[in-house]
């Protein structure tokens, strides 16, 4: 196939989250600031994202620390347009359970349960 129909990057970032919270072993404040703050901050786009206060966007990730999660391109869970993950068959600690989208309920029990948008953000630096 032409080279511009091939996913880039690396198959399976929707694992990178929970891959973080399982292996990292970090407290909840440090845990927040790696997967999101920090990057916020870096981008310009603190604190409409990466906090949770009044103005902000309300994106929060619930994570179901009593369940684990299976990475697998087979997964009913999977949504990349890639055929495969570099996380294959690994488990992880903790399953995303619940996902807000300013304030909206975009996955439920693991499962995608609203259309797939999302919004260009301008980086600010």
């Amino acid at each position: 196939p032409p080279f511009y129909t091939m996913p880039g990057g690396v198959g399976g970032i929707q694992y990178r989250f929970i891959g973080i919270y399982s292996f990292l072993h970090l407290n909840p404040a440090r845990f927040v600031d790696v997967v999101s703050s920090n990057a916020a901050k870096r981008y310009g786009l603190f604190p409409r994202k990466g906090a949770i206060c009044v103005g902000s966007d309300a994106d929060i990730v619930i994570i179901d620390t009593s369940k684990s999660t299976k990475a697998s391109v087979d997964s009913d869970f999977f949504y990349e347009n890639a055929d495969y993950t570099v996380y294959e068959g690994m488990e992880f600690r903790g399953k995303v359970d619940i996902v807000l989208r300013g304030g909206e309920t975009v996955v439920k029990d693991g499962y995608l349960v609203a259309e797939k948008v999302g919004e260009f953000l301008k980086m600010e630096c």
